[in-house]
């Protein structure tokens, strides 16, 4: 049965102005033949992009590989006693204001390159938008935190963020991560996780699993993890791109 894209609400208007997903049952994979069935469904549906997760490579080059994302699993005491050790060289504080979700916004020209912000098709200015509505709804409705650093005395320049929030296991997530390049081997993203483990651990004492997501090419982040205690859960996440428009 030929895939058929679903709408993304959320994503479309932002990345683009309809975007489709599919997401493959564990194991399946699409060759060449269920990819061009996928571009042709996707274009007849007017959809502008379409994203595909899978749980293992696809066996097509028709769609554009946008990267791939491991799972790390941990304990959230562990990860704390190790960040604990670490001295606070800044001053760390919670997101307050509107005037802090632009900050926010341009710190994000630090953060990792993402399936969406590698994408030459999407302006950096859309995917900033998108990133923003995501980091939004995490705080909304996952009981999110944001928290920025500052060097000490300075609380006018930002150098660092770091999202946290709950998932529906009541797990901790590490969202999201960025700091300023001239000030990532001063300790700022152990401050940051200190801060916000610190609030989890204070406001939702149950919660004492850990997890986050990270492209498997982010070795700096990969190995920050890790010394957190950290360790892969052996699933992967592979992405793709069409293009429906530009392909059919």
């Amino acid at each position: 049965m030929p895939l058929q894209p679903l709408l993304q609400p959320f994503d479309s208007g932002k990345l683009a102005p309809r975007v489709g997903s599919v997401i493959l049952p564990h194991g399946e994979t699409i060759d060449d033949a269920a990819a061009r069935a996928l571009i042709e469904n996707a274009a007849a549906a007017d959809f502008d992009l379409v994203w595909i997760e899978a749980s293992r490579k696809l066996e097509t080059t028709l769609l554009d590989d946008r990267g791939t994302i491991v799972e790390l699993h941990g304990d959230r005491d562990t990860a704390l006693s190790k960040v604990r050790l670490v001295a606070l060289r800044y001053d760390v504080r919670e997101l307050e204001s509107e005037a802090d979700w632009a900050t926010l916004e341009e710190l994000m020209r630090f953060a990792p390159t993402s399936r969406f912000a590698s994408d030459p098709h999407i302006p950096q200015a859309s995917f900033r938008r998108h990133k923003l509505s995501l980091l939004q709804a995490h705080v909304q409705n996952r009981d999110g935190l944001v928290s920025f650093a500052h060097p000490t005395g300075d609380a006018t320049r930002a150098v660092g963020y770091h999202c946290t929030s709950l998932d529906a296991d009541r797990n901790v997530v590490f969202y999201d991560l960025a700091v300023d390049p001239e000030f990532r081997r001063g300790f700022v993203a152990l401050n940051l996780i200190s801060y916000n483990l610190e609030r989890v651990a204070a406001t939702h004492p149950d919660a004492r699993r850990l997890t986050v997501r990270i492209y498997d090419d982010n070795i700096a982040s990969l190995r920050l993890f890790a010394n957190l205690g950290l360790e892969p859960t052996g699933r992967q996440f592979h992405y793709y791109h069409c293009w429906p428009k530009d392909t059919h």
